[in-house]
Protein backbone atom coordinates (compact mmCIF):
# COMPACT_ATOMS: atom_id res chain seq x y z
CA UNK A 1 0.00 0.00 0.00
CA UNK A 2 1.33 3.41 -0.97
CA UNK A 3 1.86 6.01 1.74
CA UNK A 4 1.48 9.67 0.76
CA UNK A 5 2.03 12.76 2.87
CA UNK A 6 0.11 16.01 2.51
CA UNK A 7 1.77 19.25 3.57
CA UNK A 8 0.22 21.19 6.46
CA UNK A 9 -2.01 23.96 5.10
CA UNK A 10 -0.22 26.52 7.29
CA UNK A 11 3.48 26.95 7.96
CA UNK A 12 5.55 24.39 9.86
CA UNK A 13 9.07 25.06 11.23
CA UNK A 14 11.73 23.88 8.75
CA UNK A 15 8.96 22.48 6.56
CA UNK A 16 10.89 22.12 3.31
CA UNK A 17 13.84 20.60 5.18
CA UNK A 18 11.41 18.13 6.78
CA UNK A 19 9.86 17.30 3.41
CA UNK A 20 13.36 16.71 2.01
CA UNK A 21 14.20 14.41 4.93
CA UNK A 22 10.99 12.46 4.26
CA UNK A 23 11.97 12.03 0.60
CA UNK A 24 15.38 10.80 1.71
CA UNK A 25 13.64 8.32 4.02
CA UNK A 26 11.71 6.86 1.10
CA UNK A 27 8.62 9.03 0.59
CA UNK A 28 7.41 8.55 -2.99
CA UNK A 29 4.64 11.16 -3.19
CA UNK A 30 4.21 14.50 -1.43
CA UNK A 31 1.04 16.54 -1.89
CA UNK A 32 1.77 20.25 -1.66
CA UNK A 33 -1.46 21.79 -0.42
CA UNK A 34 -1.28 25.46 0.55
CA UNK A 35 -4.74 26.99 -0.05
CA UNK A 36 -3.64 30.48 0.97
CA UNK A 37 -0.43 30.54 -1.10
CA UNK A 38 -0.07 32.66 -4.21
CA UNK A 39 1.54 31.15 -7.29
CA UNK A 40 4.79 32.88 -6.36
CA UNK A 41 4.72 31.42 -2.86
CA UNK A 42 4.08 27.95 -4.28
CA UNK A 43 7.00 28.38 -6.64
CA UNK A 44 9.29 29.58 -3.85
CA UNK A 45 8.39 26.49 -1.82
CA UNK A 46 9.09 24.17 -4.75
CA UNK A 47 12.45 25.85 -5.40
CA UNK A 48 13.54 25.02 -1.85
CA UNK A 49 13.23 21.30 -2.55
CA UNK A 50 16.10 19.36 -4.18
CA UNK A 51 15.52 18.94 -7.92
CA UNK A 52 15.84 15.16 -7.72
CA UNK A 53 12.65 15.00 -5.64
CA UNK A 54 10.41 17.29 -7.71
CA UNK A 55 9.02 14.34 -9.68
CA UNK A 56 7.47 13.18 -6.38
CA UNK A 57 5.60 16.45 -5.72
CA UNK A 58 1.88 16.85 -6.48
CA UNK A 59 0.44 20.39 -6.44
CA UNK A 60 -3.10 21.27 -5.31
CA UNK A 61 -2.96 24.78 -6.79
CA UNK A 62 -0.83 26.75 -9.28
CA UNK A 63 -1.15 23.75 -11.59
CA UNK A 64 0.89 25.44 -14.30
CA UNK A 65 3.98 24.83 -12.15
CA UNK A 66 3.69 21.12 -12.92
CA UNK A 67 4.96 21.65 -16.46
CA UNK A 68 7.54 24.25 -15.50
CA UNK A 69 9.24 21.98 -12.95
CA UNK A 70 8.20 18.53 -14.22
CA UNK A 71 6.35 17.82 -11.00
CA UNK A 72 4.85 14.44 -10.27
CA UNK A 73 1.21 15.36 -10.51
CA UNK A 74 -1.78 17.65 -10.19
CA UNK A 75 -4.53 17.35 -7.59
CA UNK A 76 -7.90 18.86 -8.46
CA UNK A 77 -10.27 20.49 -5.99
CA UNK A 78 -13.84 21.77 -6.23
CA UNK A 79 -12.40 25.10 -7.36
CA UNK A 80 -10.29 23.46 -10.08
CA UNK A 81 -12.32 20.83 -11.93
CA UNK A 82 -10.56 18.35 -14.20
CA UNK A 83 -11.08 19.23 -17.86
CA UNK A 84 -11.83 16.51 -20.40
CA UNK A 85 -8.80 17.70 -22.38
CA UNK A 86 -6.43 16.92 -19.50
CA UNK A 87 -8.17 13.61 -18.74
CA UNK A 88 -7.72 12.38 -22.30
CA UNK A 89 -4.26 13.84 -22.84
CA UNK A 90 -1.25 11.55 -22.98
CA UNK A 91 0.77 12.50 -19.90
CA UNK A 92 3.65 11.48 -17.67
CA UNK A 93 2.24 12.95 -14.44
CA UNK A 94 -0.59 11.84 -12.16
CA UNK A 95 -4.10 13.26 -11.83
CA UNK A 96 -5.91 12.96 -8.53
CA UNK A 97 -8.91 14.44 -6.73
CA UNK A 98 -10.89 14.17 -3.50
CA UNK A 99 -14.31 12.72 -2.65
CA UNK A 100 -16.41 12.76 0.50
CA UNK A 101 -18.92 10.03 -0.30
CA UNK A 102 -18.90 6.65 -2.04
CA UNK A 103 -21.03 8.04 -4.88
CA UNK A 104 -18.69 10.98 -5.41
CA UNK A 105 -15.66 8.66 -5.37
CA UNK A 106 -17.23 6.46 -8.06
CA UNK A 107 -18.03 9.50 -10.21
CA UNK A 108 -14.49 10.87 -9.99
CA UNK A 109 -12.60 7.72 -10.94
CA UNK A 110 -12.94 8.38 -14.68
CA UNK A 111 -9.73 9.86 -16.08
CA UNK A 112 -7.89 10.07 -12.76
CA UNK A 113 -5.14 7.92 -11.30
CA UNK A 114 -6.30 7.95 -7.70
CA UNK A 115 -9.05 9.46 -5.55
CA UNK A 116 -8.89 10.40 -1.88
CA UNK A 117 -11.99 9.43 0.08
CA UNK A 118 -12.34 11.22 3.40
CA UNK A 119 -12.59 11.41 6.30
CA UNK A 120 -12.25 7.67 6.97
CA UNK A 121 -11.53 8.42 10.65
CA UNK A 122 -12.10 11.53 12.75
CA UNK A 123 -9.71 14.18 11.46
CA UNK A 124 -6.52 14.94 13.39
CA UNK A 125 -5.72 18.22 11.62
CA UNK A 126 -9.30 19.61 11.67
CA UNK A 127 -10.94 19.70 15.09
CA UNK A 128 -14.54 18.50 15.03
CA UNK A 129 -14.32 17.03 11.51
CA UNK A 130 -15.83 13.60 12.13
CA UNK A 131 -15.67 10.50 9.98
CA UNK A 132 -18.63 10.10 7.67
CA UNK A 133 -18.20 6.34 7.27
CA UNK A 134 -18.56 3.20 9.35
CA UNK A 135 -15.87 0.53 9.08
CA UNK A 136 -18.36 -2.01 7.74
CA UNK A 137 -19.43 0.43 5.00
CA UNK A 138 -15.82 1.17 4.07
CA UNK A 139 -14.93 -2.52 3.95
CA UNK A 140 -17.88 -3.32 1.70
CA UNK A 141 -17.29 -0.38 -0.63
CA UNK A 142 -13.56 -1.04 -1.09
CA UNK A 143 -14.08 -4.78 -1.54
CA UNK A 144 -16.72 -4.23 -4.24
CA UNK A 145 -14.75 -1.45 -5.92
CA UNK A 146 -11.56 -3.52 -6.09
CA UNK A 147 -13.50 -6.54 -7.37
CA UNK A 148 -15.04 -4.59 -10.25
CA UNK A 149 -11.80 -2.73 -11.03
CA UNK A 150 -9.65 -5.79 -11.75
CA UNK A 151 -8.14 -5.61 -15.21
CA UNK A 152 -9.33 -2.03 -15.77
CA UNK A 153 -7.73 1.41 -15.70
CA UNK A 154 -10.07 2.71 -13.00
CA UNK A 155 -8.55 5.03 -10.43
CA UNK A 156 -7.22 3.66 -7.19
CA UNK A 157 -8.94 4.63 -3.94
CA UNK A 158 -6.79 6.14 -1.18
CA UNK A 159 -7.89 6.72 2.40
CA UNK A 160 -7.57 10.17 3.99
CA UNK A 161 -8.52 11.56 7.38
CA UNK A 162 -7.46 10.68 10.91
CA UNK A 163 -4.82 8.16 9.83
CA UNK A 164 -1.87 7.60 12.14
CA UNK A 165 0.35 4.81 13.45
CA UNK A 166 -2.49 3.31 15.51
CA UNK A 167 -4.80 2.60 12.56
CA UNK A 168 -2.64 2.49 9.41
CA UNK A 169 -2.68 -1.32 9.44
CA UNK A 170 -6.50 -1.40 9.39
CA UNK A 171 -6.46 0.80 6.25
CA UNK A 172 -4.31 -1.80 4.53
CA UNK A 173 -6.53 -4.64 5.75
CA UNK A 174 -9.63 -2.92 4.33
CA UNK A 175 -8.03 -3.04 0.88
CA UNK A 176 -7.28 0.62 0.18
CA UNK A 177 -4.57 1.10 -2.46
CA UNK A 178 -2.98 3.88 -0.44
CA UNK A 179 -3.25 6.22 2.51
CA UNK A 180 -2.69 9.97 2.66
CA UNK A 181 -1.32 11.28 5.96
CA UNK A 182 -1.63 14.84 7.26
CA UNK A 183 -2.12 15.44 11.00
CA UNK A 184 -0.90 11.94 11.83
CA UNK A 185 2.58 12.99 10.69
CA UNK A 186 2.87 16.74 11.23
CA UNK A 187 1.56 16.58 14.80
CA UNK A 188 4.52 14.37 15.70
CA UNK A 189 6.89 17.19 16.70
CA UNK A 190 10.17 18.07 15.00
CA UNK A 191 11.82 16.86 11.81
CA UNK A 192 13.52 13.88 13.43
CA UNK A 193 10.39 12.53 15.13
CA UNK A 194 8.33 13.09 11.98
CA UNK A 195 10.75 11.06 9.86
CA UNK A 196 10.92 8.36 12.53
CA UNK A 197 7.12 8.08 12.60
CA UNK A 198 6.93 7.97 8.80
CA UNK A 199 9.36 5.05 8.71
CA UNK A 200 7.27 3.19 11.30
CA UNK A 201 4.05 3.87 9.40
CA UNK A 202 5.57 2.73 6.13
CA UNK A 203 6.53 -0.59 7.73
CA UNK A 204 2.93 -1.04 8.91
CA UNK A 205 1.54 -0.24 5.47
Amino acid sequence: MELLIISPSTGFPDETATATALFEAGLERFHLRKPDFSEMEMENYICQLPKEFLSKVVVHSAHQLQGKYNLGGIHFTKQNAISEEIKNKERSFSLSCSAHSFKEAEEKTDGTDYVFISPVFDSISKNGYKSGFGQFELNRFIKNYNLHSKGTNRAKIYALGGIDLSNIKSIKEMGFSGAAILGGIWNSGNKETIVEKFIKMRKES
